[in-house]
């Protein structure tokens, strides 16, 4: 992710960001298409079905697999925008 948070082989914070999800049979419906399409021929597509904040997912695999170490604080998106833009 965006900042060097590890610490004993695990991510100690919570990403500020989203986790994209598709149905595997949604992609390939979608690669069938558009290979039988001429519209599509040469273009690029994007498939997804919604997007969850990770805190969500962090809560959900918590709750499925409470013996997993799962962080529990969020990220400070501050600290990795400058530590992004002190590496340029």
């Amino acid at each position: 992710m965006c900042c060097a948070r590890e610490q004993k082989g695990r991510n100690q914070l919570i990403p500020k960001s989203t986790f994209q999800f598709v149905d595997v049979r949604d992609v390939a419906n979608a690669h069938v298409n558009a290979i039988s399409s001429k519209v599509a021929a040469g273009k690029r597509y994007l498939a997804v079905a919604g997007c969850v904040p990770m805190v969500d997912v962090v809560d959900l695999l918590s709750r499925l697999a409470p013996e997993s170490k799962c962080p529990t604080m969020m990220e400070d998106v501050s600290v990795c925008v400058q530590s992004v833009m002190s590496a340029r």
